[in-house]
């Protein structure tokens, strides 16, 4: 599997094969000459960045979010899928740049990922063009993302799951304290 590809596993559904036999998903059915019934899941996990900033244009906290670049770092971009069960096994090397996507008008990216577990150096790197010479960047520890109205935080992606991080962004205060000092006037002379 690789990163980007919608990756569709396919087993028996759950069903009743006659009045007497119910299958359980993924069990083995007998010869038949009728419809096989098949259920089909996602493979990949979806990861999908939202970014939001302060509603007034005006406000001193607000951010130009047109033309940000979301960029995902130090994740693993493919692995190998066991088509007995359809779990996904990630590589064991994580990309310095698993994606690197311009928002939307929308303001969000949405890309297929390989499920895998987050370690503490993925990472969430949002650009802004700001008029900056290489715009202002913000960065985050996907392991600090927490679920919505939790406190549990999101340690693994999983296959068929969907994750959205929204992200709000605001301007930091920059605060600058500025010594004001008389200059120390040496006099000389010489030939």
């Amino acid at each position: 599997v690789t990163q980007g590809s919608d990756i569709l596993w396919g087993t028996t559904a759950a069903h009743k094969g006659n009045t007497t036999i119910d299958y359980a998903e993924g069990t083995a059915i007998n010869h038949r000459t009728g419809d096989v019934p098949l259920v089909f899941k996602h493979a990949m996990s979806n990861v999908i960045v939202k970014l939001k900033t302060t509603d007034n244009a005006a406000d001193p906290d607000y951010v130009t979010l047109s033309g940000a670049k979301v960029k995902l770092v130090k994740l693993v971009t493919s692995g190998s899928i066991d088509i007995a069960n359809g779990k996904v096994f990630a590589s064991s090397t994580p990309a310095d740049q698993a994606f690197e996507k311009t928002v939307d008008t929308d303001f969000k990216v949405s890309e297929l990922m390989v499920p895998q577990t987050l370690t503490s150096d993925a990472k969430l790197v949002i650009t802004v063009a700001d008029g900056t010479t290489n715009g202002t960047t913000y960065s985050l520890k996907l392991s600090d993302c927490t679920l919505e109205n939790s406190t549990t935080a999101i340690s693994e992606s999983e296959s068929g799951k969907q994750y959205t991080y929204t992200i709000t962004l605001a301007k930091e205060a920059v605060k600058l304290r500025v010594l004001v000092q008389d200059w120390d006037k040496k006099t000389g002379s010489g030939n």
